[in-house]
C-alpha cells in the first residue's frame, strides 16, 4: 500500500505544478462568471442572501454546466495512466497493479481537487451575499414567489423544485459530490483501459462523448438515459419536477456505479499484466 500511496503522492505533486493544472482555474472563471456572479448580482439587487453551499449544488444539478466538470477532468488527465519519468522509476520497483492502483488513486485525487477548488472558489466569489445555511437560503425559496420575472429570466441561476423538495443544503451536497466522484472514478478507468488497449484517443473520445450524450437525452424522459453514468452522476436527474416524488433510486445509482467500477477495475487488472510499459517524454 505504501508503494501505490507513493505512486500517487509522486504523480499528485507532478500534476499540481504541471501547466495542466490551469483547466482548473479556466473552469472556475466561467462558471463564477456565468452562474456564480451572477446569483451573487441578483441576491444583492433584491436583499436576498444566498447560502454557501447553493453555487457548487447549482453547478452539479444544471446539467450544461455539470457535464463542464467531467470533460475538463478528462483533459487534465488525457494522457492517463502516465508513463512520464516521475513515475517511471517509481514504476521499476513495484509490480504493475501496484503502479495501476496508484494511478487511479492520484486521478481521485485530481478529482476531489478540482471539486473543492470550485467549491472554495464559488464560495468566496459571493462571500458577502452568502452565509453558512442549513435550510434552503430565500433566494432560492422566496425570491420566486416575490419576484416571478426575475425567476422567470433567470431560471437556470435558481435550484430546481425537484432539488429543493428532497433534501437539506448539506445532504444533497454531500450526495451530489459523491455521485460525480464515482462518474469521475468511471472515466478514469475507462481512460486507463483504453491506454491499456494502446487506444488513448478512442478513451478520450469516448468519455467526452458518453457525457456529452449523457447530457442530451438527460432532458427526456427516457429509460435509455439511465444507461449512461452522468445522468447516474446528476442528482437532481432522479427526482420528477414539482412533484415529491422520486423519479430513479438514489440508492441505485450507488449500486450502478458500484458494479461498473468493479467490473472495469477486474478488466484494467487483467489488461495491465499484458501491457507494455515504455517510458514517455512528458508533455
Amino acid at each position: 500500500m505504501g508503494k501505490i500511496l507513493k505512486v500517487a503522492w509522486v504523480e499528485y505533486i507532478g500534476f499540481m505544478t504541471s501547466k495542466r493544472v490551469l483547466f482548473m482555474l479556466f473552469a472556475f472563471i466561467f462558471l463564477a462568471e456565468d452562474v456564480v456572479g451572477k446569483m451573487g448580482s441578483i441576491a444583492a439587487e433584491y436583499g436576498y442572501k444566498i447560502g454557501r453551499l447553493e453555487p457548487i449544488i447549482l453547478i452539479f444539478s444544471y446539467q450544461i454546466h455539470a457535464m463542464i466538470i467531467p470533460i475538463m477532468f478528462v483533459v487534465m488527465l488525457s494522457n492517463f495512466p502516465s508513463n512520464e519519468k516521475s513515475g517511471y522509476f517509481t514504476m521499476c520497483r513495484i509490480n504493475r497493479l501496484s503502479w495501476l492502483f496508484g494511478e487511479v488513486i492520484y486521478a481521485g485525487m485530481v478529482g476531489f481537487t478540482f471539486i473543492l477548488f470550485l467549491f472554495a472558489g464559488t464560495a468566496a466569489w459571493i462571500w458577502k451575499d452568502s452565509a453558512f445555511m442549513t435550510e434552503w437560503s430565500p433566494y432560492m425559496s422566496k425570491l420566486y414567489m416575490e419576484f416571478p420575472e426575475v425567476y422567470e429570466w433567470n431560471d437556470r441561476l435558481f435550484i430546481k423544485t425537484e432539488t429543493l423538495a428532497q433534501g437539506k443544503p448539506v445532504g444533497v451536497m454531500l450526495h451530489s459530490v459523491g455521485l460525480m466522484m464515482l462518474y469521475l472514478l468511471v472515466l478514469t478507468l475507462l481512460l486507463a483501459l483504453f491506454k491499456l488497449l494502446s487506444l488513448k484517443r478512442v478513451g478520450i473520445f469516448l468519455t467526452v462523448s458518453i457525457t456529452l450524450i449523457g447530457v442530451a437525452l438527460d432532458n427526456f424522459n427516457s429509460v435509455a438515459k439511465w444507461i449512461f453514468p452522468i445522468v447516474q452522476g446528476i442528482y437532481e436527474s432522479h427526482f420528477i419536477a414539482y412533484l415529491a416524488r422520486t423519479e430513479f433510486p438514489l440508492a441505485y445509482s450507488y449500486i450502478y456505479f458500484g458494479v461498473l467500477i468493479v467490473v472495469l477495475c477486474l478488466i484494467n487488472a487483467k489488461l495491465v499484466k499484458r501491457y507494455v510499459i515504455t517510458e514517455e517524454s512528458g508533455s
